[in-house]
């Protein structure tokens, strides 16, 4: 299984049918947390009686087991600490007590690490995760920095974030990237900095909404690669969740998130940049939630790099996966403005446009919504899926029919449906965007403006599809509101 299949396989467990309009419950597992919590004691079990002098060991055992849920929680927990904060006029990174505690607790359990003849390798998980410990001290020696661990703020198949504050006398707040410890990771991780070292603006005045890289050269640390980034706190998932869940964002933030997207896109264009995993959750929020950053440029490469091209239908997360990806068809920076148009749809209805639960099943919701595929683009799909892939297309090469998988609701047994071929989509863009919607006179032909700029970008065919220039010329964006 590549990473690709590895990171549809976590999409999958997350969006199930029956939560997936509810992303809450992405995070709030009580199996997953007993899991964790298990899996620390088995460790330092392990450790402990490796290293049986080591006084109060069942002291210290619960100490990890309670920064494991500290840590779990704590993205959480920053919202109800931050309205406390404006609340009760208190400073966080001033309050002395609260900050000698921390610093007590941390160095008690660093000097038993350290007793223990503890090497870089006993800070990782079994996954080779760095383990973070609220309040701990991350020493950067390379460039004479250090920094307080704050809390979790993301973690994904490749990395963990954290939210640090610096100590020095900057006191500034950055976030930091933690590559996990694994080979082929690092090595990722080098052509990751490799892009945004080149996609960083050339003056303090520039926005071209990319993250701001905070350093000039890579960092490692406890052999994890290391990246420090300007800290947003929110990112477009969130922004969703906390505005405009199920009912999605008004037209006007639309808008302005849009233009910032495909100026964001203009920037890779111009460096032949292909980011490969846009999505809500890798598009950063100011505090003020008026500017967009696109962050996370892990699965990133260069156009123009053959080498990096991987003809997989695993490439980019599921609901925000192109037709020309899930066919095995080539690719180019057009993959991006799909992704940004399913994005910009999200946002502006609060659901998911193509929720499928795999690959067959979001071809079967493209044609819902967008048509039949061209005889052309199928026959291509065929020769990829069978000659280079050795996989089963999805549709018949000679009828052109489509082959539908499916769960038997009596046997809970997969089947095979054979669907004719589809002559018109069941229910337009238009129609999806307006069956609930009341709006008249210049607001309905403002979000048809809309509709007619998403149908430009989700075209199946890429080769019909626009481009990023042609996309910010649309009547949407020049239009008055």
């Amino acid at each position: 299984m590549n990473k690709y299949e590895v990171e549809d396989e976590i999409l999958t467990q997350q969006f199930s049918e029956k939560d997936e309009d509810d992303f809450e419950n992405m995070f709030q597992s009580e199996r997953k947390e007993e899991a964790e919590v298990d899996h620390v004691r088995k460790k330092q079990r392990c450790i402990l009686d490796k290293y049986s002098n080591f006084k109060e060991p069942e002291k210290f055992l619960e100490k990890k087991i309670s920064n494991l849920k500290e840590e779990k929680w704590e993205d959480e927990n920053e919202e109800v600490a931050s309205l406390k904060e404006s609340e009760n006029s208190f400073d966080m990174f001033n309050d002395e007590i609260t900050n000698t505690l921390k610093r007590n607790k941390n160095d008690e359990e660093d000097n038993f690490m350290k007793s223990a003849g503890a090497t870089d390798a006993d800070y990782d998980d079994a996954e080779g995760y760095y383990r973070a410990t609220i309040g701990e001290v991350i020493q950067l020696s390379s460039i004479k920095k250090h920094y307080k661990a704050m809390g979790i703020i993301g973690k994904g198949v490749f990395s963990t974030v954290l939210k640090c504050l610096s100590i020095d006398k900057e006191k500034d707040v950055i976030a930091m990237k933690l590559i996990r410890n694994n080979e082929t990771m690092a090595k990722a991780a080098q052509n990751e900095f490799k892009i945004l070292k080149l996609l960083q603006p050339h003056n303090s005045q520039e926005n071209n909404h990319i993250v701001i890289l905070c350093q000039n050269e890579p960092l490692d640390y406890r052999n994890h690669t290391l990246f420090l980034f300007e800290y947003l706190p929110h990112n477009l998932r969130q922004i969703l969740r906390k505005f405009g869940s199920n009912v999605g964002l008004n037209l006007s933030a639309v808008r302005s998130y849009a233009k910032q997207l495909l100026r964001a896109l203009q920037h890779l264009n111009r460096f032949k940049v292909i980011h490969a995993d846009l999505k809500p959750d890798n598009i950063l929020v100011s505090e003020d939630y008026s500017t967009l950053k696109i962050c996370d440029f892990g699965s990133a490469f260069f156009s123009t790099d053959q080498s990096s091209f991987e003809t997989t239908p695993y490439l980019i997360s599921r609901f925000y996966r192109p037709p020309e990806v899930i066919l095995g068809l080539d690719y180019d920076m057009k993959v991006d403005l799909w992704s940004v148009a399913v994005t910009l749809s999200e946002l502006y209805t609060g659901h998911v446009l193509f929720p499928g639960s795999n690959n067959n099943d979001m071809i079967k919701k493209f044609m819902d919504l967008l048509g039949p595929f061209s005889h052309k683009l199928i026959k291509r799909h065929c020769i990829t899926y069978q000659e280079k892939l050795n996989l089963t297309s999805y549709f018949d090469k000679e009828t052109c029919e489509f082959r539908q998988s499916d769960i038997d609701i009596v046997t809970k047994q997969p089947i095979l449906r054979i669907i004719p071929k589809i002559t018109k989509p069941q229910k337009t863009i238009l129609e999806f965007f307006f069956e609930e919607n009341n709006l008249v006179g210049k607001e309905r032909l403002y979000l048809t403006k809309f509709v007619d700029f998403l149908n430009q970008c989700l075209v199946l065919d890429p080769m019909k599809r626009i481009s990023v220039n042609e996309a910010l010329k649309q009547d949407f964006f020049s239009m008055k509101i």
